[in-house]
């Protein structure tokens, strides 16, 4: 999904480089028109479907770099705890500070933990920890 995200990117960024390459030399301007609305109709679509990924649970082994909680709450009223893995950043969410703190503090820099997890909207929830 990545790499398909990446192409359209660049097939969008070319399009609209063309385009503004055909108006620069004085080409047919419909043209150059067509294939700008094109580029960008083709990046607006990549960004569109980023946010629109499908949610899903899935299980998965992470190796802990750093752990934080929250000092605030979040526009939706809840503390979090961001886990940070070499590659993903998984959170959790919880109303009370405390209980936040407390499940934040299971976790141990260095140390790989077995957890299950939720992504919707760009976000990897933990659900539970194995």
């Amino acid at each position: 999904m990545y790499l398909l995200l990446i192409a359209l990117y660049a097939v969008g960024i070319g399009a609209v480089g063309c385009a503004i390459y055909m108006f620069m030399v004085q080409k047919d301007k419909k043209k150059a028109f067509v294939i700008g609305i094109i580029g960008l109709l083709i990046i607006i679509g990549a960004m569109v479907s980023n946010k629109l990924r499908p949610s899903y649970e899935k299980e998965s082994s992470i190796l802990v770099e750093e752990t934080a909680v929250t000092n605030e709450k979040n526009n939706k009223g809840l503390f979090a705890c961001n886990v940070n893995d070499p590659y993903t950043m998984f959170q959790y969410f919880d109303e009370s500070k405390d209980e936040t703190e407390k499940f934040c503090s299971q976790f141990k820099v260095g140390e790989r933990y077995e957890i299950k997890y939720r992504f919707k909207s760009g976000t990897y929830t933990i659900l539970e920890v194995k």
